[in-house]
């Protein structure tokens, strides 16, 4: 069931107890008329098509991500894409830097369809994640997703680090400067977009 509620980001030092929120609406046009630009790595297993590692963004994007205002560091972020019927089997999270890391994971469902669900089969919850809006997800707690569509599915998955001041290079995207750096020296856009944005 859908909650109309929609919450304000808590302060970085909280931890999740719920499964997911829903934080606030955003526009995912732009985000939309570029999704042919990104490049596309088969990580080879059952959980997902990621965009190619190091690879050139497009400005749009940058612009995305600046205007969310989430604070912290960003310490991943990248597209994930399931094919159509291709689901994820519950599972938590185990990355080492997840254990040393305060990380809060942000989704922006970018395609997707109503019957797909991203769930926490041991809290007994399914929710569909709808395109338009910032989501924070718990990866903590086991969690899957369900894919029994002839629709692809792909979000933006952001790792957002949060008072971690020695351990996290301020890199995300495999090593490319971060989105803010970025933008600033233009070493990832289109100077003469970025020009036009800059009016």
């Amino acid at each position: 069931m859908e909650s109309s509620v929609v919450v304000q980001l808590f302060t970085p030092t909280c931890k999740m107890d719920g499964c997911y929120q829903r934080i606030k609406t955003v526009n995912i046009e732009p985000l939309i008329a570029v999704l042919d630009q990104f490049e596309w790595h088969d990580t080879k297993s059952i959980t997902a098509t990621v965009t190619k590692e190091g690879s050139k963004l497009p400005a749009e994007l940058m612009w995305f991500l600046r205007g969310l205002e989430l604070g912290g560091k960003s310490y991943r972020t990248f597209l994930r894409k399931l094919a159509p019927n291709q689901s994820i089997a519950p599972h938590t999270d185990t990355h080492d830097w997840l254990e040393t890391k305060k990380i809060r994971r942000f989704q922006i469902p970018l395609v997707t369809h109503p019957d797909i669900l991203m769930g926490w089969p041991d809290d007994g919850v399914t929710y569909h994640l709808a395109p338009g809006y910032l989501y924070e997800v718990n990866y903590s707690k086991k969690h899957e997703v369900i894919n029994n569509t002839d629709c692809e599915r792909i979000h933006i998955q952001i790792d957002q680090a949060y008072d971690c001041e020695d351990d996290v290079n301020g890199y995300g995207w495999g090593g490319t400067p971060t989105m803010a750096k970025a933008i600033e020296s233009g070493a990832l856009v289109d100077p003469e977009w970025l020009a036009e944005q800059i009016k």
